[in-house]
């Protein structure tokens, strides 16, 4: 489907904005361990804007924000006593922006919000002043953002709009707490390095933040359901990057291919997600990702269901 004419001038933005950091000089604190007061605020996830078109949905403007800030640390790690337990508070904004030929008035619509706590032990690695391996332990919450938590306020929604009751499911709140582990090694040889990470993710039914968890409701009327422990909490990620592979030296100035695989850990393999991303940076352009993914987790108000997407989005990059 062809771009909606009020959501060209966002991505024009967004790029202009991207090519300026990225024609910017690379900044001499990332690797300068005497300064006394570095920036703090730094990705947690990679914050991206781009398109994204699910099976089970019309395409959108899919916007993420993800940071994270050292607590009590200035955030470099440099030797030392720095690779011991440094706590960081991290959230992560994910929101839709739709087409007013598929929405009234171009919605926004919250996908994704994620406050959480975690402290991270940097591993022992040759370059202290660079470090890449980790074990991360956290508390997290996780929603939709929505409101929508009773029937009589649903059907409410839903007759509100007759030609498409459906965009109610929209509105329908979700959340969840989890405790998380992530272990993340790596090996670089060649110019290639090779990222692995483990997450593991554990959901109770009750928590003292959450309540009781937000999950599919019978009052809904829909197929499929099943709780989030059947479709999350064990991830694994191999990462491939690179500077000097031919494919990336003659054309590209970075390349970078990931595979992802998710499946719950109630019944482990039985619902299975995979996706697969490639990202490539040329000249002096902001990183550039293309990607697509097979299972489940694509919405969190949908999911308990199979959903194909694809999409590209572009980064923006921040002090790491």
């Amino acid at each position: 489907m062809p771009l909606i004419p009020k959501q060209i001038p966002i991505l024009l933005a967004a790029l202009l904005i991207l090519v300026c950091d990225a024609l910017a000089a690379e900044p001499a604190w990332r690797k300068d361990c005497d300064d006394p007061n570095p920036p703090k605020l730094q990705s947690h996830e990679p914050n991206t804007v781009g398109l994204t078109f699910d099976s089970n949905d019309v395409p959108y403007l899919d916007i993420k924000l993800s940071l994270k800030y050292p607590m009590f640390h200035n955030g470099l790690y440099c030797g030392g006593d720095t690779n011991f337990l440094n706590l960081y508070a991290a959230g992560t904004v994910r929101v839709a922006q739709y087409s007013s030929n598929d929405r009234h008035s171009s919605p926004v619509i919250g996908k994704r919000f994620n406050p959480m706590l975690f402290v991270r032990h940097w591993l022992e690695s040759e370059d202290n002043e660079e470090r890449h391996a980790y074990i991360d332990l956290g508390y997290a919450h996780e929603s939709n953002g929505q409101s929508i938590d009773d029937p009589t306020a649903y059907d409410a929604l839903r007759a509100s709009n007759p030609d498409h009751p459906e965009f109610a499911n929209d509105f329908v709140s979700r959340g969840w707490d989890y405790f998380n582990l992530v272990v993340k090694e790596y090996v670089e040889r060649g110019g290639v390095i090779t990222s692995g990470y483990l997450d593991l993710k554990y959901f109770p039914t009750r928590s003292p933040p959450q309540g009781k968890t937000e999950e599919l409701n019978s009052w809904e009327g829909r197929d499929n359901g099943k709780p989030r422990r059947s479709v999350d909490g064990i991830t694994g990620i191999l990462k491939f990057s690179s500077k000097t592979l031919t494919a990336c030296r003659d054309y590209l100035r970075s390349c970078k291919l990931a595979a992802i695989y998710t499946t719950g850990y109630k019944d482990p393999f039985k619902y299975s997600t995979v996706r697969l991303e490639f990202t490539g940076r040329a000249w002096a352009l902001p990183p550039v990702m293309v990607w697509w993914s097979d299972g489940y987790n694509s919405d969190l108000v949908d999911y308990f269901k199979r959903v194909r997407s694809h999409g590209f989005s572009v980064e923006l990059r921040t002090f790491e």
